[in-house]
Protein backbone atom coordinates (compact mmCIF):
# COMPACT_ATOMS: atom_id res chain seq x y z
CA UNK A 1 0.00 0.00 0.00
CA UNK A 2 2.76 2.36 -1.00
CA UNK A 3 2.47 5.23 -3.40
CA UNK A 4 4.27 3.95 -6.45
CA UNK A 5 4.39 5.15 -9.98
CA UNK A 6 2.14 3.36 -12.44
CA UNK A 7 3.68 0.61 -14.53
CA UNK A 8 4.56 2.19 -17.86
CA UNK A 9 2.63 -0.62 -19.61
CA UNK A 10 -0.56 0.74 -18.07
CA UNK A 11 0.24 4.22 -19.34
CA UNK A 12 0.78 2.89 -22.87
CA UNK A 13 -2.52 0.99 -23.10
CA UNK A 14 -5.61 3.10 -23.86
CA UNK A 15 -7.88 0.35 -22.42
CA UNK A 16 -6.90 1.52 -18.95
CA UNK A 17 -7.25 5.28 -19.35
CA UNK A 18 -10.86 5.32 -18.16
CA UNK A 19 -9.84 3.78 -14.83
CA UNK A 20 -7.43 6.56 -13.86
CA UNK A 21 -8.10 10.23 -13.17
CA UNK A 22 -6.73 12.52 -15.90
CA UNK A 23 -4.48 14.34 -13.43
CA UNK A 24 -2.90 11.04 -12.32
CA UNK A 25 -2.23 10.00 -15.91
CA UNK A 26 -0.72 13.40 -16.69
CA UNK A 27 1.55 13.37 -13.64
CA UNK A 28 2.70 9.82 -14.36
CA UNK A 29 3.40 10.57 -18.03
CA UNK A 30 5.74 13.36 -16.97
CA UNK A 31 7.87 10.68 -15.27
CA UNK A 32 8.38 8.70 -18.48
CA UNK A 33 11.82 8.89 -20.11
CA UNK A 34 12.16 11.60 -22.73
CA UNK A 35 14.82 9.82 -24.77
CA UNK A 36 16.33 6.37 -25.26
CA UNK A 37 19.31 7.49 -23.16
CA UNK A 38 17.00 7.99 -20.16
CA UNK A 39 15.46 4.52 -20.50
CA UNK A 40 16.17 2.17 -17.59
CA UNK A 41 18.11 -0.99 -18.36
CA UNK A 42 15.09 -3.13 -17.46
CA UNK A 43 11.69 -1.67 -18.18
CA UNK A 44 8.55 -3.56 -17.16
CA UNK A 45 6.42 -2.74 -20.18
CA UNK A 46 8.90 -4.53 -22.43
CA UNK A 47 8.06 -7.84 -20.75
CA UNK A 48 4.91 -7.34 -18.65
CA UNK A 49 1.55 -8.03 -20.29
CA UNK A 50 -1.89 -7.21 -18.96
CA UNK A 51 -5.32 -8.48 -19.98
CA UNK A 52 -7.83 -5.90 -21.19
CA UNK A 53 -9.26 -5.92 -17.63
CA UNK A 54 -5.94 -5.04 -15.99
CA UNK A 55 -4.90 -8.52 -14.85
CA UNK A 56 -1.14 -9.04 -14.98
CA UNK A 57 -0.78 -12.15 -17.15
CA UNK A 58 2.98 -12.20 -17.82
CA UNK A 59 5.92 -10.73 -15.91
CA UNK A 60 9.59 -11.30 -15.12
CA UNK A 61 8.87 -14.57 -13.29
CA UNK A 62 7.25 -16.04 -16.40
CA UNK A 63 10.19 -14.94 -18.55
CA UNK A 64 12.70 -16.48 -16.14
CA UNK A 65 10.73 -19.71 -15.82
CA UNK A 66 10.66 -20.09 -19.60
CA UNK A 67 14.46 -19.80 -19.53
CA UNK A 68 14.75 -22.63 -16.99
CA UNK A 69 14.97 -20.54 -13.80
CA UNK A 70 13.91 -22.80 -10.93
CA UNK A 71 11.74 -21.99 -7.92
CA UNK A 72 14.80 -22.40 -5.68
CA UNK A 73 16.77 -19.89 -7.76
CA UNK A 74 13.84 -17.48 -7.72
CA UNK A 75 13.49 -17.76 -3.93
CA UNK A 76 17.24 -17.33 -3.42
CA UNK A 77 17.15 -14.15 -5.51
CA UNK A 78 14.01 -12.83 -3.79
CA UNK A 79 15.39 -13.45 -0.28
CA UNK A 80 18.74 -11.82 -1.11
CA UNK A 81 16.97 -8.79 -2.57
CA UNK A 82 14.57 -8.64 0.39
CA UNK A 83 17.41 -8.64 2.93
CA UNK A 84 19.47 -6.10 0.99
CA UNK A 85 16.57 -3.69 0.53
CA UNK A 86 15.01 -3.77 3.99
CA UNK A 87 12.85 -0.77 4.81
CA UNK A 88 13.16 0.85 8.19
CA UNK A 89 9.49 1.49 8.80
CA UNK A 90 6.22 0.49 7.19
CA UNK A 91 4.14 3.26 5.65
CA UNK A 92 1.17 4.78 7.42
CA UNK A 93 -1.96 4.30 5.37
CA UNK A 94 -2.82 7.92 4.61
CA UNK A 95 -1.41 8.00 1.12
CA UNK A 96 -2.64 8.42 -2.44
CA UNK A 97 -2.63 4.63 -2.74
CA UNK A 98 -4.82 4.10 0.32
CA UNK A 99 -7.17 6.87 -0.84
CA UNK A 100 -7.65 5.15 -4.21
CA UNK A 101 -8.03 1.80 -2.47
CA UNK A 102 -10.73 3.12 -0.16
CA UNK A 103 -12.56 4.77 -3.07
CA UNK A 104 -12.44 1.44 -4.92
CA UNK A 105 -14.00 -0.32 -1.91
CA UNK A 106 -16.84 2.19 -1.93
CA UNK A 107 -18.04 0.89 -5.32
CA UNK A 108 -18.88 -2.70 -4.28
CA UNK A 109 -20.18 -1.43 -0.94
CA UNK A 110 -22.55 0.93 -2.74
CA UNK A 111 -23.95 -2.07 -4.65
CA UNK A 112 -24.37 -4.24 -1.55
CA UNK A 113 -21.41 -6.45 -2.40
CA UNK A 114 -18.89 -7.42 0.23
CA UNK A 115 -15.39 -7.19 -1.22
CA UNK A 116 -12.94 -9.98 -0.46
CA UNK A 117 -9.28 -9.01 -0.19
CA UNK A 118 -6.69 -11.71 -0.65
CA UNK A 119 -3.10 -11.08 0.37
CA UNK A 120 -0.40 -12.78 -1.62
CA UNK A 121 0.74 -15.89 0.25
CA UNK A 122 4.31 -15.96 1.47
CA UNK A 123 6.40 -19.01 0.65
CA UNK A 124 7.37 -20.88 3.88
CA UNK A 125 11.07 -20.46 3.16
CA UNK A 126 10.68 -16.68 2.75
CA UNK A 127 8.49 -16.52 5.85
CA UNK A 128 11.17 -18.31 7.89
CA UNK A 129 13.80 -15.76 6.79
CA UNK A 130 11.42 -12.91 7.60
CA UNK A 131 10.89 -14.26 11.11
CA UNK A 132 14.63 -14.75 11.69
CA UNK A 133 15.25 -11.13 10.73
CA UNK A 134 12.29 -9.60 12.55
CA UNK A 135 10.49 -8.74 9.33
CA UNK A 136 6.77 -8.87 8.59
CA UNK A 137 5.67 -5.76 10.46
CA UNK A 138 4.35 -4.21 7.25
CA UNK A 139 2.01 -7.13 6.68
CA UNK A 140 0.67 -6.85 10.23
CA UNK A 141 0.14 -3.10 9.79
CA UNK A 142 -1.72 -3.86 6.56
CA UNK A 143 -3.95 -6.36 8.36
CA UNK A 144 -4.68 -3.80 11.07
CA UNK A 145 -5.48 -1.17 8.44
CA UNK A 146 -7.80 -3.56 6.59
CA UNK A 147 -9.54 -4.57 9.82
CA UNK A 148 -10.21 -0.89 10.45
CA UNK A 149 -11.95 -0.64 7.07
CA UNK A 150 -14.19 -3.64 7.64
CA UNK A 151 -17.14 -1.61 8.93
Amino acid sequence: MRDRDLDAALLQDRHFYRYFPDELLASQRRLLPGSTGEMPKHYGFLRDRYSNRGLLIRNVYDVRRARGYTLKQSLDHYIEKMLRGRRAEAPIYTSRASSYFEQTLELPNAHGTRPVIVLMPIHPRVLAVMRRHGMGGEREKLRTYLAGLEA
